[in-house]
This record gives C-alpha cells, structure tokens and sequence, in this order.
C-alpha cells in the first residue's frame, strides 16, 4: 500500500490513486449463490438474494487496524452496485457476458450503476466492527438490487453517461487480443526453456 502511494504521488502531481476490490472474490454465478446461501444459513448470516457472502479479510488486509496507508491517503469507499437488464438461463445469468463484450459487433447493452461515496473517516477500524460495516452495506446492496429487479432501475437520481462508440469497442477488442497473444506467446517461450532451452520468436516460426 505504501508503494502504491508513493508511486502515485510520484506518477501524477494530485497523487491520486484507485484501488478496486471485489469483496465477493468470485463472479456470482447460480450454483455458488446457492452455496453462499447455505453457508449463511448454517452460520446464521443474512441470507443474499443477489451476492455472494462479502469476505472482509482483504478490505482489512488495506483499511483495518494494521494498515494505515490507504486511510491516510484515500477520502472515501466508492461502493458500486451494479444492475443488468438483460438476463438469461431463467433469469440468474446476465448480460453482456465477456463474449458478448468482445464478440457481440457493437450491440449496445443498458447497465445500471448505482453509486455511493462513503467518508473513509465513517468506516470502522476494529475487525469486529469492519466485518459488521461490511455486512451492513452488502445487506443494501442486496436491497438495491431487488428494487432493480423489480423496477428496472436503481432508487434515487439518475445520469446518463454517453455510450461507447463502434470505434472504441473495436479498439479495445484489438487491444485485448494482442495482450493475450503477447502472454500466450511468452507463456510458451518460458515453457520451452524450462523444457531446455528451445528458442521461440514471438509471432514467428520456432
């Protein structure tokens, strides 16, 4: 954490910074949503209609007592939930999936974002209030997202940002693709070496 700071405020003259975590730790998918919801009823846990049971260990790995970086160099939590109107498999799988982000020529999908900014000074410390906090605020998040179910969008204000562009999709497809062919390609290459030392050149013949 500290490095991450460090090199933000050595990166840009703000020293702003964004770190992303996902307190579920796994896609929510139908068969781990019925899991979670068993391991919650086994441990007395509320019971999630839309997410995974949170995992509060790495949060506190980053804001809990041991570490005090990220509170003293972040304002907030920006705790975002969001809804898909297009579903499919009885309802429970969304879309777009990542094949139809990549493959999908340019069809627009709506997705809804709800968005909550929470003063980093309002989150708990202590792990036993932070894993509660965290509990609470996937209790809401729940909430939302059944508001979202029923009503096709999220309570409260709405802002529409400007779509994606053919253009843009068609750019990031490109890019994915050469950034996976580049990790395949060097994914091989150290293969062959460990194997004994063959010689690959990327994108060419062996």
């Amino acid at each position: 954490m500290q490095k991450l700071a460090d090199r933000s405020k050595a990166a840009y003259s703000t020293g702003n910074y964004w770190m992303t975590i996902f307190p579920e730790g796994t896609r929510c998918r139908p068969d781990k949503l019925k899991d979670a919801q068993e391991f919650s009823k086994a441990r007395s846990l509320p019971v999630f209609e839309n997410t995974l049971v949170p995992r509060s260990k790495g949060l506190l790995a980053t804001m809990g007592e041991d570490c005090t970086v990220l509170r003293e160099t972040a304002d907030a939590v920006v705790d975002l939930t969001i809804g898909y109107l297009d579903r499919r498999s009885g309802g429970l799988k969304v879309r777009p999936s990542v094949t139809d982000l990549l493959f999908g020529l340019g069809r627009r999908w709506k997705v809804h974002v709800h968005v909550r900014v929470i003063p980093i000074k309002e989150v708990p410390k202590e792990d036993d209030k932070f894993t509660k906090w965290l509990m609470d605020v996937f209790v809401e998040k729940d909430k939302l997202l059944n508001h979202h179910k029923k009503h096709g969008c999220f309570p409260g204000p709405v802002r529409k940002v400007p779509t994606a562009t053919l253009f843009l999709l068609v750019y990031n497809l490109i890019t994915f693709l050469t950034i996976a062919l580049f990790v395949v390609a060097l994914g091989l290459k150290l293969c062959l070496f460990a194997k004994g030392g063959a010689r690959l050149t990327f994108f060419g013949t062996c």
